[in-house]
């Protein structure tokens, strides 16, 4: 988990602060891949090299932890409270639910076949087996360039509200 200077960390006996924080990292690793994305034309620098690995083993390893920390354990609690204060937040989580299986079955097959109807340009670069430091093996890695879905700024007015 990256740390942030003066930014205020949360622990288990505050698990929704705990899923706060979560948001809080997605945020910032959607940033990190948006910047990563400006430049990928050219030759990538260790700092960005840096920030997409760390970016790409985030959301591969500890985002699907947060989403089943969510389906799993706070969206049920939610359902069963009787509290009108919660009526808000319980009408939000189907489309919550549904978003999440929008992006597991994005990432669930990350072909470049797959890839190439969401992206103008897919290049295939590889596979982490290439990165002795790579957490998994054999993972097939590509470059996608054009997305077909417009940029991250235009979708980030509907990300940012995913809290």
């Amino acid at each position: 988990m990256p740390v942030q200077i003066g930014a205020k960390a949360h622990s288990f006996p505050d698990p929704t602060g705990l899923l706060s924080d979560c948001h809080r990292r997605i945020e910032m690793f959607l940033k990190s891949l948006q910047q990563v994305a400006e430049i990928i034309d050219r030759p990538l620098t260790e700092e960005a090299r840096s920030a997409l690995e760390s970016a790409l083993r985030y959301f591969r390893e500890s985002a699907p932890k947060h989403t089943a920390d969510e389906e799993e354990s706070l969206f049920p609690r939610l359902r069963q409270s009787h509290d009108p204060k919660m009526e808000a937040a319980l009408q939000t989580l189907n489309g919550l639910e549904s978003d999440h299986r929008e992006a597991e079955a994005l990432h669930a097959d990350d072909t470049k076949e797959k890839l190439a109807q969401l992206y103008q340009h897919v290049e295939y670069v590889g596979t982490s087996a290439d990165n002795p430091y790579a957490a998994e093996r054999n993972i097939d890695v590509f470059f996608c360039r054009g997305p077909k879905f417009g940029t991250l700024a235009d979708i980030w007015p509907s990300l940012k509200h995913w809290r």
